[in-house]
């Protein structure tokens, strides 16, 4: 059997019907003794494959891969990502087809094999109109046997994240931070956490209400393990740095925007500060910011400790600092710390169970 979903929004919860359907759909083909066929890759494809997992369903794992010699190693991910170890599974290789001629398009591919090796059709959500509804059409007309007992409206539809912070409800005790600590900001992601296997991203979508990689539930985290995991992303060298601010949070606001080519925030209103003079005795140092015409004032300071003006946007108004590498902080006095947060109550519940002092922007 195949469960089938179309592409769904980025950020899902137990909230949304498709994820319950979906969660009685695999426990149904558990039920009948059946085989699943599933897929990876895209994330509705891996939210099935996880969920059966999570209910020790027998799987054939369908892997798209450019090259033959690639599938060994990706079956070795697979594993991993999804703790595959001790599970029932199969796995079949798809190649590209002679018409592929992108990722898309072999994705795309990977779906109608998928469906096409399947007995019996299990649709949870489909896009009408879109790819897999095509090729449910199609695989009606051929007299596959449908079970459409599990199925939840389509619903593709996105917002922005967004937050309403006014200057008139800031507390006394943000606005009285001023610029005395560095602060790691950060924010919501769209997929398992760096150090996370994809297989503990989706239990924890299938077990919660609401979304559980909010910036929020990585701030907690963040704070829980004294870990801030480097990125390598848009940095000098590609080299994997933590970056801070040393701007005082009630000026970091301005900086807090909505990326649409992302499909998140650049950051959002929850962060770690670690007081400047002790950040700066473990490692973390200010960011060398140049010109075209000054580059050469820089030329002494390491790669990533140095960033362009920019020519659309300053990123002087940053005040940024870097770490090279992962930062633990399990050795920086909880006294030298403080946590940022949105609101007041997510404040306290946070100072309660982590003994770090925090403040917050809205009473």
């Amino acid at each position: 059997a195949a469960i089938l979903l179309s592409r769904q929004h980025l950020r899902p919860s137990l909230k949304d019907a498709w994820v319950r359907k979906l969660i009685l759909a695999v426990k149904h083909v558990k039920g009948e003794g059946w085989t699943l066929n599933s897929s990876v890759g895209s994330p509705n494809w891996e939210i099935i494959t996880a969920a059966a997992v999570i209910e020790s369903v027998p799987l054939k794992l369908f892997i798209p891969i450019s090259e033959p010699g690639d599938f060994d190693g990706a079956k070795h991910t697979a594993s991993h990502d999804f703790d595959l170890t001790n599970q029932p599974v199969h796995y079949q290789a798809v190649l590209p087809d002679e018409k592929n001629s992108n990722k898309e398009d072999h994705w795309q591919h990977r779906d109608r094999v998928v469906l096409e090796s399947s007995d019996i059709l299990i649709p949870v959500s489909v896009k009408p109109q879109g790819i897999m509804s095509a090729l449910l059409q199609s695989a009606k007309k051929n007299n596959k046997l449908m079970i459409d007992d599990f199925q939840a409206a389509y619903d593709g539809s996105s917002s922005k994240l967004t937050y309403s912070i006014d200057q008139r409800r800031f507390s006394d005790k943000i606005v009285k931070m001023k610029k005395r600590f560095l602060i790691h900001w950060t924010r919501a992601v769209n997929s398992s956490w760096p150090n996370e296997n994809k297989i503990d991203y989706y239990r924890a979508i299938i077990n919660s209400n609401n979304y559980p990689r909010s910036a929020f539930a990585t701030l907690k985290k963040i704070i829980n393990e004294k870990l801030i995991i480097a990125s390598s992303k848009n940095m000098p060298g590609k080299t994997p740095t933590v970056s801070f601010s040393g701007l005082a949070p009630v000026d970091i606001i301005k900086l807090m925007k909505w990326r649409a080519r992302y499909h998140q925030m650049s950051f959002e209103p929850f962060g770690i500060g670690i007081e400047k003079e002790t950040a700066m005795s473990i490692g973390i140092s200010e960011v060398q910011y140049y010109g075209s015409k000054s580059r050469k004032n820089v030329s002494s300071e390491p790669n990533w400790l140095t960033q362009s003006i920019g020519k659309i946007t300053d990123w002087r108004n940053e005040d940024e600092f870097r770490y090279k590498g992962n930062l633990d902080f399990k050795n920086v006095p909880v006294d030298k710390l403080i946590a940022v947060c949105f609101s007041k109550s997510e404040a306290i519940e946070l100072e309660n169970k982590t003994g770090v002092k925090t403040v917050w922007f809205c009473d």
